[in-house]
């Protein structure tokens, strides 16, 4: 398994590509990007979760955001919060997806630890998720989309998004999606005004 590998730097910290399979916070006796963090930047430690701004599932790649210091890490933190950071994933889903398109669903746990997100047509402000998408690549049974999430962002949100429209992700049975040896989500850019991060999809056809 590959490890995470700092791909550049930004005033309040850097950004690490993270590897489809590591979690981004420790304590699952699985490697972890926390764990990796205090390893090979102690000097990190005495940050919560060492800097880690955001987190991402253990079978996403793509970038993270971790800050320096404890200061950079609220304002990041708040950046997320308010949708000023900018977020986009490359996501090959089963279907034949037309063109561009949005969701703009509710997502709320199903229950007390379930792995599963329970998404509706309504909710609650705090709930709400959007996202926008654009067709990259297709065959005949795929598609290759660019997902851009739209404000602070919620769990699962482009997963159980893309699923309750009709396109699960290939590799995520969870949501209905076809078996793979690899959940095919990538968080392929972070931006602000500020700065902008971009690491090209592992995957595609």
């Amino acid at each position: 398994m590959s490890e995470p590998e700092v791909i550049g730097e930004y005033a309040g910290g850097f950004v690490v590509n993270k590897p489809s399979g590591w979690h981004t916070v420790a304590g699952r006796g699985e490697p972890a990007v926390e764990a990796w963090l205090e390893t090979n930047y102690p000097e990190q430690v005495h940050i919560p979760e060492c800097g880690l701004v955001h987190r991402l599932d253990q079978g996403t790649s793509g970038c993270l955001l971790v800050s320096n210091s404890l200061e950079s890490s609220e304002r990041l933190q708040e950046g997320m919060r308010d949708g000023t950071i900018h977020k986009r994933y490359v996501a090959m889903v089963v279907g034949k997806v037309e063109g561009r398109g949005w969701f703009d669903r509710y997502f709320t746990s199903r229950y007390k630890r379930s792995k599963k997100i329970t998404v509706s047509e309504s909710g609650i402000k705090k709930h709400k998720g959007s996202c926008t998408y654009t067709v990259l690549d297709r065959t005949r049974n795929h598609s290759l989309l660019e997902v851009k999430v739209l404000g602070p962002g919620r769990r699962h949100q482009v997963r159980a998004g893309l699923a309750c429209i009709g396109f699960p992700l290939v590799g995520d049975p969870l949501y209905g999606g076809e078996e793979a040896d690899r959940l095919m989500l990538h968080a392929s850019r972070l931006s602000n005004p500020d700065f902008t991060f971009e690491v090209p999809a592992p995957f595609g056809f």
